[in-house]
């Protein structure tokens, strides 16, 4: 939680720069622009996914793991 708070200015302001930019690219203004349109709306639909997932429900899923009292495995998950 606390991690999400000191990180969110700084994803938010890297997915707001990157959207902003490609909106002219997604919204076709000028003709010859169809080739570009599916990326720019790629790359807005996956930074927008990425950003809710990072800043609300991985914090969410760790703060639900941690309070279960789930121990972590000491060789970092891999079995022997």
């Amino acid at each position: 939680m606390r991690a999400a708070r000191i990180r969110m200015r700084p994803i938010l302001m890297t997915t707001i720069a990157t959207v902003v930019g490609l909106l002219p690219m997604a919204i076709h203004l000028h003709p010859g622009d169809e080739m570009n349109l599916p990326l720019a709306r790629a790359v807005i639909g996956g930074l927008a996914g990425s950003t809710v997932l990072t800043l609300f429900v991985v914090p969410v899923l760790y703060t639900l793991v941690k309070r279960r009292g789930v121990p972590a495995s000491p060789s970092g998950g891999v079995s022997p």
